[in-house]
């Protein structure tokens, strides 16, 4: 097997799969990237068999397929900058990467044991980049951590809405998303939203969801679980006490009042504002 690429290009590649990449691999090809080499291009993929990213790259060479040591792989493209040359017999345990005056022996696995997540999805429906990924980082933080609620602990898409909620906080967008109902763990999460620069291609299947935006692809495994309705969750908003507010002055009085401090009680600060010359109290039910 030989293949010839640049280095930028294989980087920005090798770092995209390597985030699905466990650091404590148990499984040697745990800790591997999948380099995949045709005739015009190559793929690196990385899975820890419950998120594989891939990200192809212009490449040349003889079409092969060969698991290369993740970690090693990394730190010799980071101090590479041109064309790189990869050179690889099967069976042997070494591949040689050499690029102008560097050169890297690194292991080598044959590629048929790698755990390559094949799964069928139902037609894609496409979405917005922009929207997405400003939806998907804005829900990620109030995604639950506690795991014996292991249905709040990740990010819920539906066909009209994203939302997300730990039980005392929850986020919600109405937003175009999937045909399906689907709960995508916070690791795949950030992982989506890093690759989203442009119109997406979402995908799900029973357990999985698929997202490929240009020439990289996450797939996940999906949180077991229905998400709650967050309308039974939290009371309703009484609209007889609400007011509209810069979302400026709101950020500006939240920090003040955590800087003046909170109730020994519940962690929580009252927040009065002024309209009209009345004084609106905005506190929690209960208090």
């Amino acid at each position: 097997m030989q293949c010839q690429f640049e280095a930028p290009a294989a980087r920005a590649a090798y770092q995209a799969a390597a985030k699905a990449v466990t650091g404590k691999a148990t499984i040697p090809t745990l800790g591997t990237v999948l380099m995949q080499c045709l005739s015009n291009s190559a793929r690196f993929t990385g899975t820890d068999m419950d998120m594989q990213v891939s990200a192809a790259f212009p490449a040349s060479g003889d079409p092969g397929v060969v698991c290369l040591d993740a970690p090693q792989l990394g730190a010799f493209l980071a101090r590479c900058d041109g064309v790189v040359k990869l050179e690889w017999t099967p069976g042997e345990p070494l591949a040689t990467l050499r690029s102008g005056r560097s050169r890297a022996s690194i292991p080598a696995l044959e590629a048929d044991i790698f755990p390559v997540m094949s799964l069928e999805f139902d037609d894609a429906v496409t979405a917005d980049g922009e929207v997405w990924r400003a939806a998907l980082q804005s829900a990620l933080p109030h995604a639950s951590t506690d795991a014996n609620r292991h249905y709040l602990s990740g990010v819920s898409l539906a066909p009209t809405v994203i939302q997300a909620s730990d039980g005392s906080t929850a986020y919600q967008a109405s937003i175009a998303a999937i045909a399906a109902n689907a709960i995508v763990p916070p690791r795949a999460v950030a992982t989506i939203a890093a690759i989203l620069d442009g119109d997406a291609q979402v995908s799900t299947s029973k357990g999985a969801i698929r997202v490929q935006c240009g020439d990289t692809v996450v797939v996940s495994k999906l949180v077991d679980g229905n998400f709650p309705d967050l309308d039974r969750v939290f009371p309703a908003m009484d609209k007889h006490q609400s007011a509209r507010i810069s979302s400026e002055l709101l950020v500006d009085a939240l920090q003040s009042a955590i800087g003046v401090g909170t109730t020994s009680k519940a962690g929580i600060a009252r927040i009065t504002l002024a309209l009209d010359g009345a004084d609106v109290p905005i506190t929690r039910a209960g208090d």
